[in-house]
């Protein structure tokens, strides 16, 4: 696995996150910080269990998701769900998209470890990235 700077991570995990649980809504799931790294093949140089707490708690902060209040070992987490704010802003499909914004994350995500298109796969989860909060922003002040 590559490592890649705590920004890329957080990019790229935020983006697989968001594509999961826009999937599998309703549902909650269970998310850690090994399976994420594993199917993004995107880790970060240290402190990888730390960087996906900080990520979760940061996503929940901001009102994406909302997670069990069961404790979970560290880089682990329980009963994630995506929040109504969260599931509107991934539902949109803005006009340079074919498919929801929630789809495109993950995709994003799943290519931006693979050998030739790291570069390319982190531009492009940036970009989806800055869409999602962009939106959210939007949404916000309409």
């Amino acid at each position: 696995m590559t490592s890649f700077s705590n920004r890329e991570v957080g990019n790229a995990w935020t983006s697989f996150i968001l594509g999961e649980l826009y999937e599998s809504w309703p549902m909650k799931i269970n998310l850690n910080h090994l399976d994420i790294g594993s199917r993004t093949k995107v880790a970060p140089v240290r402190d990888e269990e730390i960087l996906f707490d900080d990520l979760i708690s940061w996503l929940e902060a901001e009102g994406y998701i909302r997670t069990s209040p069961q404790d979970a070992p560290e880089g682990n987490v329980f009963g994630v769900a995506l929040t109504s704010k969260g599931y509107e802003i991934l539902g949109n499909i803005p006009d340079s998209l074919s498919k929801p914004l929630g789809v495109r994350l993950k995709e994003a995500a799943l290519e931006a470890g693979k050998d030739g298109a790291m570069k390319a796969g982190k531009e492009s989860i940036a970009a989806l990235i800055g869409m999602t909060f962009g939106a959210a922003i939007k949404t916000l002040t309409v």
